[in-house]
């Protein structure tokens, strides 16, 4: 009797050796986990039995907004990615055994969005801007779709940026504020008087603090006078060459210290500035990026040749942004 009802995107426009997009799976117990390419002949072929009868209302109720919000000009990579994730929240709901409903949707939302805290808090495994971007989509999705007046999102504990600060009110905090802006200024002098100019340049380098002194890095050689390094002219000559200019592509086995340096400072300033931890931050890798306003903030998408744009990888704060592309430039 289920088999009457089509649940597929006829307009939807796909490539050439893409898989059709079908939300049938979502009335099979176990399908939504299955690969995407692989679950309607699995479903034709009995393999995960016979259609929850309970799911069908919420299935076409999602199937109808779907094809509005295509209607509507979303674009059609939008509403794949958000059937992508849909169909994993399904596959949770399955392996949890949660019955996914009109009437249970809102409360297995909200305990599918824990889950994803506690993949973000606990395990470590996941971002939580991808937490977020996640819970958006399927929010965007079930808020229309069940007729609600207010996002389901605001009926749980995940945001888009976790608040890491608090109010100072006591003299202590304030002292530890000052400290807190006083290392910020010390890691930003370091920045920017570690540009390459000044790391290929003549040693030592000479690095000014706003607080009135400077920090003065000798990349591993003496802090010592040429006239007092060694008492053979020639010896002394190759000590004032090991202290002269040195090609850029020479910078990580001559002046390995003070890329080292610049590179530690950038990475306390990029962890400050996206609140991911460090394990997080190491894992990223050096590519393309490309970025999207979105309020104060700025999505950060990375780019791939021949791909299309997946969900952003982190979010920076909007003044940050200048001094993160100078970083990928040097």
């Amino acid at each position: 009797m289920l088999n009457k009802y089509n649940l597929s995107f006829p307009k939807m426009p796909y490539g050439t050796h893409e898989g059709k997009y079908d939300l049938k799976s979502l009335l099979y117990m176990g399908a939504s986990g299955e690969q995407s390419h692989l679950v309607m002949d699995k479903i034709e072929s009995g393999t995960f039995g016979c259609p929850d009868p309970s799911r069908l209302p919420l299935a076409l109720r999602i199937h109808e907004e779907l094809e509005a919000q295509l209607a509507r000009g979303i674009k059609p990579t939008t509403v794949k990615n958000r059937i992508r994730i849909l169909r994993s929240f399904y596959a949770w709901c399955d392996r949890t055994s949660e019955e996914i409903t009109e009437a249970t949707a809102p409360r297995v939302f909200r305990l599918w969005v824990e889950y994803l805290l506690h993949r973000v808090r606990i395990e470590k495994s996941l971002l939580n801007l991808t937490a977020y971007q996640w819970a958006k989509s399927v929010d965007n999705i079930l808020k229309p779709a069940l007729g609600l007046s207010h996002n389901l999102m605001l009926t749980t504990r995940l945001v888009a940026r976790p608040s890491i600060y608090k109010v100072f009110g006591s003299k202590a905090d304030k002292q530890n504020l000052n400290k807190v802006f006083e290392f910020g200024h010390f890691l930003m002098d370091i920045s920017s008087g570690l540009s390459l100019q000044a790391i290929t340049g003549t040693l030592p380098v000479e690095i000014k603090l706003r607080r009135g002194d400077a920090l003065v890095e000798f990349a591993g050689l003496q802090d010592i006078a040429l006239d007092n390094s060694y008492n053979c002219a020639s010896e002394r000559t190759r000590f004032a060459k090991r202290r002269g200019q040195v090609e850029p592509e020479l910078v990580f086995t001559l002046r390995k210290s003070l890329a080292n340096l610049k590179i530690s400072a950038e990475l306390l300033i990029f962890i400050s500035q996206t609140g991911m931890n460090l394990s997080q931050a190491c894992k990223l890798k050096r590519g393309a990026f490309r970025y999207q306003n979105s309020g104060g903030d700025v999505l950060v998408y990375r780019v791939y040749k021949g791909r299309r744009m997946g969900e952003a990888e982190f979010v920076l704060f909007n003044e940050y942004v200048p001094l993160f592309k100078l970083y990928l430039e040097w």
